[in-house]
C-alpha cells in the first residue's frame, strides 16, 4: 500500500517511471495485479490521479469520485431498503437534499462570520467575509512556504494557482506585507451564498409554435362551418399542446435522450388498456382481452383487494369499471384508474 502510494503522490513526472518499477519489484509474487494494475490504471488513467499530472489543470480539488460516492451513500441510508413506492423514494431524496442545503449554507455563514485567530492580520484583510475558509485555510498553509520559497516559481510549482485558482508561495511574496486582492482568487472561492448564483433558466427547446402556424393556416383554408372550423382547430391544438407538455417533463426529467417512440394509441375511453395491450405485444385492439383478464384476476383475489382498495365500494366501482357494453367508445366511468387499477395490472 505504501508503494502504492508514492506512485500516486509522485510530483515530478521524471520520477514516475522509477516508482512503478519500485511497485514492480515489491508486488513480483502477484504478477497477474501487477498486469492489472498496469492495463486498468496507470496506462490509460494515470493523467486523471497521480499528482504529477493532476497538479497541472484546475480541479478545484476534485481529483476523486468520493463526494459522489458520499452523496450515494448518503441517499442509500436515507432510503433503508429498495422496498419504497415512489412518493415514499421522492419524499427521502427531498430531505436529503434540504439537509445538505442547509449544511452548505452553515458552511457559507461560517466563512462569513467566524474569523480564526490567524487569519486577523493584514494579509487577509480583502479576502475576510468573501472567500470560503475552506480557501483561506489553503493559502495560509502557502504563505508559510513564503520564507522557502520566495519569488523563485521553480521551487513554488505554482500548483496551487494551477489546481484551485489560489494564489500560490512566489505569488503571495509579489503581494509583500499588503492585503491579498480578491481578483488573484478564483469565483468558485467567492460565492458564500446562492443568491448570487444566476438563476434563470434557458428556455426549453421543445415547441409547438410551427405546427400552431399550420392549423392556424389551414383554418383559414377550410371551406368548413366556421363552428366546426374552430372545434377542429382547437382538438388539434389541445393534442399538441399536451404532447408538448409531455415532452417537456420528460425532457426536464433527463428522460429524453433514452425515448425511441411515442406512440399514440386510439383515444375511445379504453386507450389505457390499449396501452398494456399493446406493451405486452399482444396489439392496442386486443384491449377487451386485457379487461377480461383484468376482471378475472378482480374475482378470484377478492378480498385481497377489497383490503387493498379501503372497502367492497370502491373494490365494486373498480370492477364494474372494466365491463362494457359496446365495443366503441367508453364513459369516463369506464376509464383506467391509476394507481388502484395499476396494482391489479402490475400483480396479473
Amino acid at each position: 500500500m505504501e508503494v502504492w502510494g508514492s506512485v500516486v503522490d509522485c510530483d515530478i513526472v521524471e520520477a514516475f517511471e522509477d516508482r512503478v518499477n519500485a511497485l514492480r519489484v515489491v508486488c513480483s509474487p502477484w504478477p497477474i495485479f501487477v498486469d492489472y494494475v498496469m492495463d486498468t490504471w496507470l496506462r490509460p488513467h494515470k493523467e486523471k490521479f497521480v499528482k504529477a499530472w493532476i497538479d497541472k489543470v484546475m480541479h478545484l480539488g476534485n481529483t476523486t469520485s468520493n463526494r459522489v460516492e458520499a452523496a450515494h451513500w448518503s441517499l442509500k441510508r436515507v432510503l433503508q431498503n429498495s422496498m419504497g413506492d415512489l412518493c415514499f423514494c421522492w419524499d427521502s431524496i427531498n430531505k436529503m437534499i434540504i439537509l445538505q442545503h442547509n449544511a452548505i449554507k452553515a458552511s457559507f455563514q461560517k466563512s462569513l462570520h467566524v474569523v480564526g485567530h490567524r487569519f486577523k492580520v493584514t494579509a487577509y484583510k480583502k479576502l475576510l467575509g468573501f472567500v470560503s475558509k475552506y480557501a483561506l485555510n489553503l493559502i495560509s498553509e502557502e504563505l508559510d512556504r513564503v520564507k522557502s520559497v520566495g519569488f523563485d516559481k521553480s521551487r513554488c510549482g505554482c500548483s496551487l494557482t494551477c489546481t484551485h485558482g489560489l494564489p500560490c508561495a512566489c505569488q503571495l511574496a509579489s503581494f509583500g506585507v499588503g492585503s491579498i486582492p480578491l481578483k488573484s482568487v478564483h469565483v468558485m472561492w467567492t460565492r458564500l451564498s446562492f443568491e448570487d448564483i444566476a438563476t434563470e433558466q434557458s428556455s426549453s427547446e421543445l415547441s409547438i409554435d410551427k405546427e400552431f402556424e399550420v392549423i392556424a393556416k389551414r383554418f383559414k383554408e377550410l371551406d368548413v362551418a366556421v363552428v366546426q372550423a374552430k372545434n377542429l382547430m382547437k382538438k388539434a391544438y389541445q393534442k399538441l399542446y399536451q404532447q408538448n407538455v409531455f415532452l417537456s417533463l420528460i425532457s426536464s426529467l433527463g428522460y429524453h435522450p433514452y425515448i425511441v417512440d411515442v406512440v399514440d394509441v386510439k383515444a375511445d375511453g379504453h386507450c389505457g388498456y390499449r396501452v398494456v395491450a399493446a406493451q405486452l405485444g399482444m396489439g392496442e385492439e386486443s384491449w377487451a382481452v386485457v379487461r377480461m383478464n383484468l376482471l378475472k384476476e378482480l374475482s378470484e383475489w377478492r378480498q385481497e383487494y377489497v383490503q387493498l382498495f379501503g372497502g367492497d365500494d370502491r373494490y365494486e366501482y373498480l370492477k364494474k369499471s372494466l365491463l362494457v357494453e359496446h365495443m366503441s367508445m367508453a364513459g369516463t366511468d369506464k376509464w383506467m384508474t391509476i394507481p388502484d387499477m395499476g396494482y391489479v395490472i402490475a400483480n396479473l
